[in-house]
């Protein structure tokens, strides 16, 4: 038997879903369908326990966990040729445009890396930027996260010769962001720039080396912490 958090059918639109929540649900967090005209909007919707964003009609399933601003499925109905418009403004997504990201310096009181901007004693290694991203990187935010890279190592006092990339945040990548960061590895690269990468999660470490994203970064600059990354530098060939 189907399972759904969210469901509307046979009916006709407009109508919204908005401010919504779906929770582990066996089939999907959202259903729409077998409407003459749905013309749904759902936005600022949050699920958990499934994959991305399903929308169901007429036997077809469309799945999308990559969605920004506004996204028109036409799914045909059982019983007429014309197509149901369903239209997604998916608000997680918006905001994953220009995601919560930090340079990161060592603050001895809280024993771990942290923002600098609200951190006011951290302190940073010469010649070394630290640079956290915590969202998703994916197409919605690649040319974001290639600019804020550029501007990090700007802002950086005195020349860089390491970033390290705090990649415990970023869960999930798709093509666009796995070529941004292999654009951000050759670019730094020109600049005598060694990108390495702390807090790898194995799933993505398994993407990166499948689209060879990792050929590019090299595994020997793969480290468990961001402390290891940056101790590593100080050794004779760490920024290397």
């Amino acid at each position: 038997m189907a399972s759904y958090g969210l469901f509307v059918s046979n009916s006709n639109g407009p109508g919204v879903l908005q401010h919504t929540y779906g929770s582990n649900m066996s089939d999907g967090a959202y259903y729409v369908g077998a409407c003459n005209d749905c013309n749904v909007t759902i936005d600022a919707r949050r699920q958990e326990y499934f994959d991305g964003l399903q929308v169901v009609g007429a036997g077809r399933v469309y799945q999308s966990s990559q969605l920004s601003t506004v996204v028109r499925f036409l799914l045909p109905t059982a019983s007429k040729s014309r197509d149901c418009g369903i239209v997604i403004l998916i608000d997680t997504v918006r905001r994953s445009a220009r995601p919560h990201d930090a340079v990161l310096g060592w603050v001895e009181r809280l024993g771990r890396y942290a923002d600098v901007s609200l951190h006011r004693s951290a302190s940073v290694t010469p010649g070394v930027v630290v640079y956290r991203l915590d969202d998703r990187l994916f197409f919605a935010n690649a040319r974001y996260f290639k600019g804020r890279v550029r501007e990090a190592i700007r802002a950086a006092q005195g020349p860089v010769r390491r970033l390290v990339l705090d990649a415990e945040a970023i869960t999930h990548t798709d093509a666009t962001g796995l070529e941004a960061l292999a654009d951000v590895v050759k670019d730094l690269r020109r600049d005598e720039i060694t990108l390495v990468v702390a807090r790898l999660r194995t799933r993505m470490e398994e993407q990166f080396e499948d689209a060879g994203v990792m050929d590019a970064i090299g595994r020997g600059h793969l480290y468990p912490t961001v402390r290891a990354a940056v101790e590593a530098s100080e050794t004779p060939d760490g920024g290397s």
